[in-house]
């Protein structure tokens, strides 16, 4: 119900295990973009345009970072920062980010300026600029991103440059 979202957690079973209604102040027009469980028991989620919410079991607000980019993809990593994929991001905006959700401080971000604003891919613009769908952060610290306006799968290194690329 996009009006009233919820974060349901189901088994293999298909039996739900533990669910929370997104609270009406997080809901954007987009409504959740993502959710995972988090580290503490309850679930990360991206409410698009407005940021990224991490619950306890409760359902109560324990820790955000509040913003217009956050929107698609959200994961916890091993040192507790959140990787964050901000889709509808223009030209020299983070597409990717790490934040410190203690802190709100962005760390490691990638705009693809430096590796994609060449041609074919510099004017390309259907819904941001590389329309980032998903990131994930591999054990050996490299970066797994979807870069849809590019029909692209790209895996990053720790400074942002393509180790290899697979284009649709």
């Amino acid at each position: 119900n996009p009006k009233s979202p919820r974060i349901v957690e189901v088994d293999r079973e298909g039996t739900v295990v533990w669910q929370m209604r997104v609270p009406a102040a997080l809901i954007d027009s987009n409504a959740i973009m993502d959710a995972t469980p988090s580290a503490a028991g309850g679930a990360l989620f991206v409410s698009d345009a407005l940021g990224v919410f991490e619950t306890n079991r409760k359902g109560e607000i324990t820790r955000s970072y509040e913003g217009a980019l956050p929107s698609h993809d959200v994961d916890q990593l091993d040192d507790g920062n959140w990787l964050v994929t901000n889709g509808w991001a223009l030209k020299g905006e983070p597409h990717f980010m790490e934040v410190d959700p203690d802190s709100g401080t962005v760390g490691w971000k990638w705009t693809g300026e430096a590796q994609y604003d060449v041609e074919p891919y510099s004017e390309i613009y259907r819904e941001g600029w590389i329309h980032a769908n998903a990131a994930q952060r591999l054990d050996d610290g490299t970066t797994l991103v979807c870069l849809r306006n590019f029909n692209m799968v790209a895996l990053l290194d720790a400074a942002g440059d393509p180790l290899w690329e697979v284009t649709f």
